[in-house]
């Protein structure tokens, strides 16, 4: 999807999908979705009571020592922000750029090969959530 409109809040971004049916009856099947990533971040914001990038930076990124984790502006200069490419027509090409606003949760981060080791590192000794958080997020969905 090539969102060019900037959201303000992760609230006002579920306004894209928020009149969608559901794929099937929940708890019946999975289906992969930057969608339900958004909800997920929805949820965050609210539990945190903060805005969703501030509450990634303070108690995720910071925390772990992610220095070169940050949200990915389309309109702003980056450091070292790679170009994405696409294939079209056995052509390879600059992709469209991509309003991130509507998905942080769900691909909006740009890092580094060295702050994710830190976040799985965070992960797997259950730094940043408990034990028993991981294990769920671990388990197969079918």
């Amino acid at each position: 999807m090539n969102c060019i409109r900037r959201y303000k809040s992760v609230g006002e971004s579920l306004t894209i999908f928020d009149r969608d049916s559901l794929l099937f009856k929940p708890g019946t099947a999975y289906g992969y979705s930057t969608y339900g990533y958004s909800l997920v971040s929805a949820v965050i914001e609210a539990a945190g009571q903060t805005e969703f990038l501030t509450y990634m930076r303070l108690t995720i990124f910071e925390p772990l020592g992610m220095s070169h984790t940050l949200a990915d502006y389309s309109d702003s200069i980056i450091a070292n922000r790679t170009r994405f490419y696409e294939h079209r027509q056995a052509q390879l090409v600059n992709a469209a750029q991509v309003e991130n606003s509507y998905k942080w949760a769900g691909g909006g981060f740009l890092s580094t090969p060295s702050d994710l080791v830190h976040l799985g590192q965070g992960l797997l000794n259950n730094t940043i959530l408990k034990g028993q958080t991981v294990a769920l997020l671990f388990t197969p969905q079918y």
